[in-house]
């Protein structure tokens, strides 16, 4: 690199106005975007431009690309380079060049910190003026281009500015090494554990990024991650109760979370504090997904049915069950299930009276006379053979089992619709694995779902006959949720 102070047969300062340093307040952040800007000129024998400047510094959430075009002005070519300092005059950064014409980028894609080069939110790691050097003449041409990055950089640059965050929203950053980090703040709840997850990339891999959490004095807690990079990396590789926090202090706490770098730039990183739920939750459903279907005991009645699809909550069921247990990975207060056990309304029709187009009338819907013309019948059906019940069986796991069996009060004889589930539960610090055993009826349709995934969805077999075999199809799933 050129870095001497060099005869200089060519000096210029050129001053690149651009709008105001914006806030960077988390929920109040603004990103001003610039176009691309060009600058010529030549340079003689040992010739340096001296210091070209960017006025006001880059934005913490901006990232920027120098392009230099170089023509020498000897026929055996010339070489120089281009270099990055901060507004303390740092050396950031730099790109050699040399031939006859040539064209370089800084900075490189294998040179520190990578393409394009990120903003900080410190001054010490952003770009604020550039130097271009020269052994032999050259005509040269720079082009300057500013891409911004909304919501990067947004924490503050110590305690006292520390920006306010909540519980599962996503903070991304840039951190050179020569800056404390990126400070955040957190409001804590009395007896809630804490934990955080996220990436990091840099260049060179080698560095590494902490996460610290200190007290409403400063303090520090303890450290949330302390992860090498590999360029990405996913952090924690593994849980464990050191890289948790639970605010045991009785009362509400306004911590503190600061983000460090290694030796090296932090050239991106996201990580997000989260708290796993107090519970889990269960949704089992058997529904008839048809409008309406014949009544067998008489030609001219039908049955009126759910008229959906799956799904969690958006209709009527035949046979419906949900609850809630604890997370014995946040409360050792035992499963204490709460549940509902429930059955859907069932109504009959007249045919003739009841059914235009296909579709039962609005007005047979609003009849609740319970005689010809139109409604001729509702009633619930009997669900005292429903229940569940939740049993701890270790510190992280929690079985739960289901049953449920019931028939049509409005059809004599009627063949009930039956299922059974055994649902363990197992939980994790950022997941919870299902693990269900059980049976169903073929017909109808039936749906379960944990925490709002679905994890079974059965399509009936098309015929109410599958009513005669009991709970006739078995199965086992399993998986993992958050």
């Amino acid at each position: 690199m050129l870095r001497t102070a060099a005869i200089r047969t060519s000096w210029m300062m050129i001053l690149l106005t651009w709008l105001a340093f914006p806030t960077t307040e988390a929920t109040a952040q603004s990103c001003d975007s610039h176009d691309p800007v060009t600058i010529s000129g030549s340079l003689g024998f040992l010739g340096s431009t001296g210091q070209m400047n960017l006025t006001p510094a880059l934005q913490p959430c901006e990232t920027i690309t120098l392009t230099l075009h170089a023509t020498s002005w000897v026929s055996w070519g010339s070489s120089g380079d281009l270099e990055v300092y901060n507004s303390s005059g740092t050396f950031l950064t730099w790109v050699d060049f040399g031939g006859n014409d040539t064209t370089v980028t800084l900075p490189t894609a294998t040179s520190i910190p990578g393409s394009p080069y990120p903003s900080t939110r410190g001054t010490s790691g952003q770009p604020a003026y550039f130097v271009l050097n020269t052994n032999w003449g050259i005509d040269y041409s720079i082009t300057i281009t500013r891409n911004t990055r909304l919501g990067y950089n947004t924490g503050g640059t110590g305690f006292v500015n520390a920006t306010s965050i909540g519980i599962g929203e996503t903070q991304h950053g840039s951190i050179h090494q020569t800056e404390s980090g990126q400070y955040y703040q957190v409001h804590v709840e009395p007896g809630q554990l804490i934990y955080v997850q996220g990436h990091a990339t840099a260049w060179p891999s080698g560095t590494t990024i902490g996460i610290d959490l200190y007290d409403q004095s400063q303090q520090w807690l303890k450290t949330l991650a302390y992860q090498g990079i590999s360029d990405p990396v996913s952090f924690p590789t593994s849980w464990s109760t050191s890289n948790t926090y639970v605010n045991t202090t009785g009362s509400a706490q306004d911590l503190y979370v600061l983000v460090y770098p290694g030796p090296y730039m932090i050239r991106d990183f996201d990580f997000t504090l989260k708290s796993p739920s107090a519970t889990a939750s269960f949704t089992i459903n058997a529904f008839i997904r048809w409008e309406w279907l014949a009544d067998p005991q008489f030609g001219n009645q039908i049955l009126q049915g759910d008229n959906r699809w799956f799904c969690e909550d958006c209709g009527s069921s035949r046979l419906f069950q949900d609850g809630t247990i604890n997370n014995p990975v946040v409360s050792n207060s035992g499963p204490n299930l709460l549940s509902f056990n429930g059955v859907g309304i069932s109504q009959s029709y007249d045919y003739d009276t009841s059914v235009e187009d296909g579709h039962i009338t609005q007005a047979a819907k609003d009849d609740w006379d319970p005689s010809w013309p139109m409604k001729l019948g509702f009633a619930f059906a009997d669900d005292s053979a429903a229940y569940c019940e939740a049993a701890q069986q270790s510190a992280t796991a929690t079985l739960v089992h289901c049953l449920d069996s019931a028939s049509d009060p409005l059809v004599v004889a009627s063949p009930s619709i039956d299922f059974e589930y055994l649902i363990t539960l197992t939980f994790s610090i950022d997941h919870v694995h299902y693990s269900i055993d059980g049976c169903h009826d073929e017909y109808p349709m039936h749906e379960v779902y944990v925490n709002g995934s679905a994890v079974i969805q059965d399509v009936d077999s098309g015929s109410i006959l599958s009513l005669f075999a009991t709970c006739g199809k078995r199965f086992h799933v399993e998986g993992d949720i958050q």
